[in-house]
């Protein structure tokens, strides 16, 4: 399965925050999850994750939007039904697959429905619903973009509860963070409230939406997510508070080779036509023989390379430092510009190399 942005998702990656609440397993309360989103958004439109067992498949009114990985208690035919867009909920309540990325308000994220069973897992085809395979394992683990939070329906593998003397979760969720490392991993098949490091991951447990939510608070300019926990009963009593801190960190920046890995496969293809195009209009490459619009797609495709380098350098650094003041990032991008032409003398690219970097940056929205 190829990765795939789901659809429906609002369109919030343009502003400097957002807040995204949430829920455990559902358990047939989707009403209560209503009135929490129209409590935590009381214009609308609000967005909302949860780990699975929604049991009953009602349509969220207000513009309000859940975003879910099944459960043990799912029913396959629901969630068919979701996904093909034949259920009256389907603009509200939206199933994410092993595989899948929804991008929300600048934060990406993925899932993995089901629970683990040795039985099933090596299984291709007769596979209930309620567990998830190999083939979902590696479709996870093949995501070309980052992820931010990853939601699971089952808990990555840890020590005992605080209050339950059993094991919990599985190794292989486990192995999945180490891989995939985001910031957060939301779970809720044991129903228990715990916070936990593993490695540069925040994972969390969600007790019931009957009992508790959290809010997940974003700020892109300071690159911090903060994560409090409130108690559903206040929210239905018509009390406000403003809930337990559980974690609060920040995003922990990109390597410059994810950021090129990333953008090689959004964009690059769009980069090198758009360099080729400029090119061809470029007084040195017209009417020469050996600047046919093939070369000058190779030519370009070699300056997109060159530049992808170097554009990824210059936004690692800037996620690692969102403080940035204007003219010092200006500073920063003429050094890496300067280093870059410095590197890649090549005639037929050194006039192009600023105008593919640019472009690089054009495509992925970052404004200097």
């Amino acid at each position: 399965m190829l990765p795939v942005t789901m659809p429906f998702a609002p369109t919030l990656s343009s502003i400097a925050s957002c807040k995204i609440i949430a829920f455990g397993n559902i358990n047939a309360s989707l009403p209560l999850v209503q009135q929490v989103l129209d409590h935590e958004f009381p214009e609308g439109n609000g967005v909302a994750l949860a780990t699975g067992d929604l049991k009953i498949y009602e349509p969220l009114t207000n513009g309000h939007h859940l975003y879910f990985v099944h459960g043990t208690l799912d029913q396959s035919i629901a969630l068919a039904t979701l996904r093909s867009g034949e259920s009256p909920a389907a603009k509200s309540l939206h199933p994410i697959l092993a595989g899948e990325i929804v991008e929300i308000g600048g934060l990406r994220i993925a899932g993995l429905p089901g629970i683990f069973d040795r039985e099933y897992y090596n299984r291709l085809v007769n596979i209930p619903v309620q567990y998830f395979t190999q083939t979902a394992v590696r479709n996870l683990i093949d995501l070309q973009k980052p992820v931010d939070i990853l939601l699971t329906h089952v808990s990555p593998a840890q020590g005992r509860f605080p209050d339950v003397e059993h094991a919990a979760g599985k190794h292989i969720v486990s192995g999945i963070l180490e891989l995939l490392r985001p910031q957060l991993c939301l779970s809720g098949h044991d129903q228990l409230s715990w916070v936990r490091e593993y490695d540069t991951t925040h994972a969390i447990g969600l007790r019931l939406a009957s009992q508790s939510y959290v809010a997940i608070h974003f700020d892109d300019l300071s690159n911090t997510i903060d994560v409090t926990e409130h108690a559903t009963a206040d929210i239905l009593n018509g009390e406000t508070t403003r809930g337990r801190l559980i974690t609060s960190h920040k995003r922990t920046s990109r390597i410059p080779e994810e950021i090129t890995a990333e953008w090689n496969g959004r964009f690059r293809k769009q980069v090198v036509a758009a360099l080729a195009t400029y090119m061809a209009g470029r007084p040195q490459h017209l009417q020469t023989s050996e600047r046919s619009p093939l070369a000058l797609q190779a030519l370009a495709d070699v300056a997109t390379g060159s530049a992808m380098t170097y554009a990824a350098r210059f936004a690692a650094a800037l996620e690692a430092n969102p403080d940035l003041s204007k003219p010092e990032r200006e500073v920063l991008m003429q050094h890496i510009v300067s280093e870059m032409q410095q590197t890649f003398p090549n005639p037929d690219i050194a006039t192009e190399l600023p105008i593919a970097f640019q472009t690089i940056l054009t495509a992925a929205s970052i404004s200097v």
